[in-house]
């Protein structure tokens, strides 16, 4: 099942791309209270988060959904809010976004957040090279 549901995706996709039409993307931005990185009851969706394809940048709706334009590779990616972190990969990295080849495989694009205790005041050092 899995696998037609694939090829009906990208039957999908290559219509609207022979049209000219720019296929969406959407998916839903929320709270994992349980971190395991699925949308579960209790979860509390999140308003207003920034999620960019690279060259768009849309917010989520008050039921934390996001629907941007599909462009070939780039991917999909959410902007950190604060108070807040994306998941770790088993390789200790921060998944926050979506590769453009794992675009085709599913119908939502989910971003789980996790509550991060920030300081308000940040130093940094910028460095320059003025060749």
């Amino acid at each position: 099942m899995n696998r037609s549901r694939f090829f009906f995706g990208l039957l999908v996709f290559m219509v609207q791309v022979a049209l000219g039409q720019s296929p969406k993307i959407s998916g839903r931005v929320y709270h994992d209270k349980n971190q395991n990185g699925i949308y579960d009851k209790g979860d509390k969706v999140l308003k207003d988060i920034f999620v960019s394809n690279g060259k768009d940048v849309v917010a989520t709706n008050t039921k934390g959904i996001y629907k941007i334009e599909f462009l070939e590779n780039n991917p999909i990616f959410v902007i950190k809010p604060k108070g807040y972190v994306s998941p770790r990969t088993p390789q200790n990295n921060l998944k926050f976004y979506y590769l453009s080849q794992e675009l085709t495989n599913k119908e939502s694009f989910d971003f789980p957040l996790y509550p991060n205790k920030e300081k308000d005041k940040v130093k940094i050092a910028l460095l320059g090279d003025p060749q």
